[in-house]
């Protein structure tokens, strides 16, 4: 068994082969299990803006030096 990291997450990995074998989009986090997929959703994928997560907490504009 493997321990995977991702973002601030620890997760246990049973089956490297069915992991290996996952295509994730860099946009949307999206995951398939084939190639052709991830091409076609590189197409449609939200204009290939990457999305920023923030979970829970308040993001606000910083001030300008005027303000």
């Amino acid at each position: 068994m493997t321990i995977g990291f991702y973002g601030a997450h620890a997760f246990l990995i049973t089956n490297i082969e069915k992991l290996a074998r996952l295509y994730a989009c860099a946009h949307c986090n999206q995951q398939f299990t084939k190639d052709s997929n991830l091409q076609r959703n590189a197409k449609r994928c939200t204009k290939r803006e990457t999305q920023v997560c923030c979970q829970g907490e308040l993001v606000e504009r910083p001030q300008s030096a005027y303000e």
